[in-house]
């Protein structure tokens, strides 16, 4: 038995199996056993790259997603950035968007004026008839009243309050209940040849 013991021990050793002193090997490759692997994870080089990849590390991720962002944001197509349009026909309209109460009792009130490719589209969630005045305006204005997609009516060249008509108990309503408005300035509808029943696009 003895014998048979010493030779299996001498082919272990002849194959790699284990070393002269009896362990066995972790790992397949001559000379790479847990002695070796102990002492490379004790090395003061091994400890140092440690140390300064827990350093680092937070600095790098933050450096590797701020690029990714960055290639996202150049790279994909942004359509919140792009200006909105509305267009009539063939004529295209450059807008803001009212799409809250404040924003729509602001509207176009306490500016000097627009240019005529130019104006404001008031978004409602509803449909109801529509009440709008002059009050706080500078400039003459067409309001477009618009259901859905389709222009159902025009106020045209509505004046600026003045001291005999202060823009404040003169309204303006839609004929029927809607849900979009255009303001444009004064003498668009007449300039574009805008008519009711046309179709804005935005």
């Amino acid at each position: 038995m003895h014998e048979t013991a010493l030779f299996y021990k001498t082919v272990l050793i002849g194959r790699g199996k284990i070393n002269k002193s009896g362990d066995w090997r972790t790992g397949s490759a001559p000379g790479w056993g847990s002695g070796r692997r102990s002492s490379i994870l004790r090395s003061p080089t091994f400890r140092q790259t440690c140390e300064l990849m827990k350093k680092y590390l937070p600095f790098l991720l933050f450096l590797v997603v701020g690029i990714l962002v960055t290639v996202f944001i150049i790279f994909s197509p942004n359509k919140t950035n792009k200006t909105p349009t509305v267009t009539i026909k063939s004529h295209s309209f450059t807008v803001e968007l009212a799409t809250n109460p404040m924003q729509w009792e602001q509207g176009l009130a306490y500016r000097d004026s627009i240019s005529m490719d130019h104006g404001m589209l008031f978004l409602f969630p509803d449909k109801q008839y529509r009440y709008f005045w002059m009050r706080g305006m500078r400039f003459p204005l067409d309001i477009i009243w618009v259901d859905d997609n389709t222009i159902i009516g025009m106020e045209t060249n509505v004046p600026v309050p003045t001291e005999t008509n202060p823009g404040v108990t003169t309204s303006y309503k839609s004929t029927i209940p809607i849900n979009r408005v255009l303001e444009l300035s004064a003498g668009s509808v007449e300039l574009y040849s805008l008519k009711i029943g046309e179709k804005i696009k935005y």
